[in-house]
């Protein structure tokens, strides 16, 4: 369980009040992970919406076809919302996410996100 007053700090709750926040703080859990850990990949399942509480998150996709090239699309920092595609069907990651520094992040099971809805 995350705080709600950690859940404040997220643009993706603004305007949520505390009853809400609380709803949603049990479903909320902390991890930590080291420079250069991959958070998902692109293609695989995706289970969980990620947020970044502190670093640096790369979001890249892969492009195969002409180029055979991975583009960083995205630099998410502290604030941010990344890894959506757990609550949208097919629930297939459209990208790839890569700490670029130790980066502490909330990250929810989209499947319990989606039941509380």
């Amino acid at each position: 369980m995350v705080p709600t007053d950690v859940l404040k700090q997220f643009e993706l709750f603004t305007g949520l009040k505390e009853a809400e926040l609380a709803k949603l703080a049990p479903l909320c859990h902390e991890k930590t992970f080291d420079a250069g850990a991959d958070l998902f990949i692109q293609g695989h399942k995706a289970s969980r919406l990620h947020l970044c509480r502190s670093g640096g998150v790369d979001i890249t996709v892969q492009l195969t076809e002409p180029w055979g090239i991975t583009v960083t699309v995205h630099k998410a920092k502290a604030g941010e919302m990344f890894g959506w595609s757990g609550l949208v069907k097919p629930n297939v990651y459209t990208a790839s996410a890569k700490c670029t520094e130790k980066t502490d992040t909330v990250y929810l099971e989209a499947s319990d996100l989606v039941n509380l809805f």
